[in-house]
């Protein structure tokens, strides 16, 4: 039965039995998204993702997320059109060439529209449309380090010492013959001085390096819907 035999919209799903439309009745190619939709964008809508894609080669329509630019000549003129309407959420290349969300290296969080679960703390600028944050590997700051790590202190000393004096005084010897001579007396005691100190520690025993900061990751290609 030929096309022209059918009016347009004769043919609704309460009109065809449950099952009658099998996939041997349907001729290679016949149903195309323009025969799904008005619009091809309302089954698979362009710009959708960067989704994990485990395959090394891409699916018929679909682009890597890898951050390129998409020029007039983009054979993804519906992918470009978005990005340039939302304002080249993912940066720019030269004036009005829009770039694609570059996923390589990276996992994907939501926009956080307010939730306070990702801040400027952590994503630069905020975590809007577009916008990157984390690292690989992280080092800690004195600030992040447990409490309880003293670093310095003061104790109570008390300190006694021993002296010994020599007392020279002169007392005549005899009288009359103007001759002295030297008798020596001796005396101790102690001295006692109290206080305190001051130390600080210095840990010689750390690096300083930077630690791991990844999740356990499974790596996949990532890919966007491009028309």
């Amino acid at each position: 039965m030929a096309n022209s035999k059918l009016a347009t919209g004769s043919v609704t799903t309460n009109k065809l039995a449950d099952q009658n439309v099998t996939t041997a009745k349907v001729a290679d190619a016949a149903i195309t998204f323009a025969k799904l939709g008005s619009d091809a964008n309302q089954v698979i809508p362009a710009g959708l993702g960067p989704v994990r894609w485990s395959g090394a080669t891409l699916p018929l329509g679909w682009d890597w997320a890898d951050g390129g630019v998409l020029l007039s000549d983009t054979p993804y003129p519906t992918l470009r059109a978005r990005y340039i309407a939302d304002g080249f959420p993912f940066g720019q290349y030269g004036s009005g060439n829009p770039k694609k969300p570059d996923a390589r290296g990276a996992v994907i969080a939501g926009v956080d529209g307010g939730a306070g679960r990702l801040t400027s703390a952590t994503i630069l600028g905020g975590a809007l449309l577009g916008k990157r944050g984390g690292a690989e590997t992280v080092p800690l700051s004195l600030a992040q380090l447990p409490t309880g790590i003293t670093s310095n202190g003061s104790n109570a000393i008390s300190v006694t010492t021993n002296r010994s004096d020599l007392d020279l005084g002169l007392t005549p010897s005899s009288t009359g013959g103007g001759q002295f001579g030297f008798n020596s007396a001796s005396g101790s005691g102690a001295v006692t001085s109290t206080g305190s100190n001051s130390i600080s520690v210095t840990s010689n025993n750390t690096g300083g390096q930077a630690h791991n900061n990844v999740q356990p990751t499974l790596v996949c290609n990532m890919i966007i819907k491009a028309h």
